[in-house]
């Protein structure tokens, strides 16, 4: 019996988490290395009862783990609090973790990265903190 109480426990639990309802494709995370090209606006409020996003659209410099080809990417960063990006600037270069997700709860539309009318055929979410002014681990020509 208490087996049973712990599984629909953890069932209900993992079922009601944000993240078990973003689509996340399975073990397809991404760490690049990158420069900061636009940030959008912030939607004013952090995650709470509704998720909370922001984009912001990067040149990728650098794969450091996981498979992309393109040289630009937009992310929607899972905002807490509605500053939290207020540090970034343009022209900034940074890693940044996402894992790709086929489908979100609360597209954000901000009007100038992304707009209701775009299709979105894989989102990039940052759920990991990323580093300012990073390289990823790689090894440096001059030393060989």
């Amino acid at each position: 019996m208490k087996v049973i109480i712990c599984i629909s426990l953890l069932v209900i639990t993992v079922s009601a988490s944000p993240f078990a309802r973003l689509g996340f494709v399975k073990g397809d995370r991404l760490i690049f290395e990158g420069k900061v090209l636009a940030i959008g606006p912030s939607p004013g409020y952090g995650s709470g009862g509704v998720q909370a996003y922001q984009l912001v659209k990067y040149h990728v410099n650098h794969v450091c783990e996981g498979n992309y080809a393109e040289s630009e990417i937009l992310v929607d960063h899972l905002l807490l609090d509605p500053n939290e990006l207020k540090d970034l600037k343009v022209g900034d270069n940074v890693c940044v973790g996402v894992t790709r997700a086929e489908e979100i709860n609360s597209r954000w539309n901000d009007g100038a990265l992304r707009h209701v009318s775009d299709k979105v055929k894989m989102y990039y979410v940052a759920l990991d903190v990323f580093i300012r002014n990073c390289r990823c681990a790689r090894p440096d020509r001059r030393s060989y």
